[in-house]
């Protein structure tokens, strides 16, 4: 099933230059801060993360004057947290990077150059994690990659045809296991960027 759902998902990211001929690019950049809660094996932690990036690349499609229905391929990177465990005698670092695709629908608010998105995503998460018990050189590394889904709304400004300003949130939903780590991860984000239209 995973070898599916990946086969599909790079499907749809590879495939979506054909469907470019008509209509807009738009390439993105954006700052994430993100709050990170995990459940599982009897306990629930939450963990801030600052510092995260996401590169987009989507194509807009115009339904009518004040509607676009877009598609979006976005690498992510949630950034790394660091913590101590087991009464302060081990230290962590956890990390979280994804790839998605997103469908986003669009409505532009008159001609004030606002705009309102609805995001609807579905990626692949994979998690780093790496614990070394202090004032030692042990270490013990553990890694997985999971399939979830990504919902969320963004509020635009654009400053011209071909640069916007955009804010959003997002909520992305994982559920990881049985093996190696069996827990759900639950990532709330911030989001903060610019797109380029072309």
């Amino acid at each position: 099933m995973k070898l599916l759902n990946t086969s599909l998902l790079l499907l749809a990211v590879t495939s979506a230059p054909a469907l470019a001929n008509d209509n807009d690019l738009y390439f993105g950049l954006e700052y994430l801060a993100t709050e990170a809660t995990s459940e599982g094996q009897g306990s629930t932690s939450t963990l801030d993360r600052e510092g995260g990036f996401a590169i987009s690349m989507g194509y807009m499609y115009g339904i009518s004057d004040n509607f676009d229905l877009g598609f979006e391929a976005t690498i992510s990177d949630y950034g790394t947290s660091n913590f101590q465990t087991n009464g302060n005698v081990a230290s962590n670092e956890y990390g979280v990077s994804s790839i998605s695709v997103s469908l986003k629908p669009t409505y532009y608010i008159a001609d004030s150059g606002f705009s309102v998105t609805g995001v609807l995503g579905y990626g692949s998460f994979s998690y780093d994690w790496e614990q070394t018990a202090t004032g030692t050189s042990t270490t013990v590394t553990s890694t997985d990659s999971e399939f979830g889904y990504i919902y969320g709304v963004e509020a635009n400004y654009d400053f011209n045809d071909n640069v916007a300003a955009t804010i959003g949130y997002k909520l992305a939903e994982i559920d990881y296991g049985p093996t190696p780590l069996d827990y759900d991860l639950e990532l709330e984000t911030l989001n903060l960027g610019v797109k380029f239209r072309f």
